[in-house]
């Protein structure tokens, strides 16, 4: 019983965070970007209308304030019923569905933003930053240190596989969990390729503010990457020695820690909006 208790405070802290946290940070900051920057001053900041802006945050909002009561619902389901599993079936297919679900309004978030950049360079033609003249390579946004972080997370779980392999344990999948390293690996690394060597996003944003933006996104990539293969390690060590009942609760901190590290690509504070400004 001890562990559902952990269990349902890790998924509480979950809720918490992404469906109620995230979206009140997100909604905040974009309002206070808005009325800092208001329409008259600030006419490229605004391919669409204010009005069509506070819709579609209203939109997040009310989404995130659903999958919130429903992610409490949980919580409150399994307190009185007191299953063994949440919501009297399997608990990790909950945590998966939940998680997946919580990223539907940000996934609805992204695609919206898209549409408003490809407008924000349709209506703004003529005034589009020229970037500067130099070579955008791979090398220039890596530091020494996201270089050892990638280095040493993905060695640490390729001798865990190699171990298991030597000495395996009932249903090891033996090299066959690399394919799910190399998955990431592949996936993360194609986002950060795209960034870099992609069509500018925002038109406006000067040379300095984009490879921040691009700097921001490699870091939460790697540190992702990095949490990925932490996962999967772990859960071959739980698996190995007999401990797989705590992995529910691993993986509920899991989405809260993913979720910690990509918020930080949603910050905009530090961004020079002066370049949206008339004239």
């Amino acid at each position: 019983m001890w562990t559902n208790n952990f269990l349902y405070l890790a998924f509480f802290m979950q809720v918490i965070f992404i469906s109620w946290y995230m979206p009140r940070f997100l909604i905040q900051q974009s309002k206070k970007i808005l009325d800092k920057h208001p329409e008259k001053q600030y006419p490229k900041l605004y391919p669409i209308s204010r009005d069509a802006i506070d819709m579609s945050i209203n939109n997040f909002k009310n989404i995130n304030r659903v999958i919130f009561i429903i992610g409490i619902y949980i919580i409150a389901y399994g307190a009185y019923l007191k299953s063994e599993e949440m919501l009297s079936v399997d608990s990790s297919a909950v945590l998966i569905g939940f998680f997946l679900l919580q990223y539907v309004p940000f996934v609805i978030m992204e695609f919206t933003g898209f549409k408003f950049l490809k407008l924000m360079r349709l209506a703004n033609k003529q005034s589009i930053r020229k970037a500067d003249l130099q070579p955008r390579k791979l090398t220039n946004y890596f530091s020494p240190l996201y270089l050892s972080i990638l280095l040493i997370s993905n060695l640490v779980f390729i001798g865990v596989v190699e171990y298991f392999v030597r000495h395996p344990f009932e249903h090891f999948g033996g090299y066959f969990n690399l394919l799910g390293l190399a998955f990431i690996d592949g996936f993360m690394f194609s986002i950060i390729a795209w960034n870099i060597y992609g069509k500018t996003k925002n038109p406006h944003l000067s040379t300095k503010d984009q490879r921040v933006q691009i700097e921001k996104i490699i870091k939460v990539s790697v540190l992702t990457i990095m949490m990925v293969t932490v996962f999967l390690t772990l859960e071959l060590i739980m698996s190995a020695t007999g401990t797989r009942y705590l992995m529910d609760t691993l993986m509920s901190v899991y989405f809260l820690l993913l979720a910690f590290v990509g918020m930080s690509a949603y910050r905009l504070d530090n961004l020079n909006f002066e370049v949206y400004r008339e004239g």
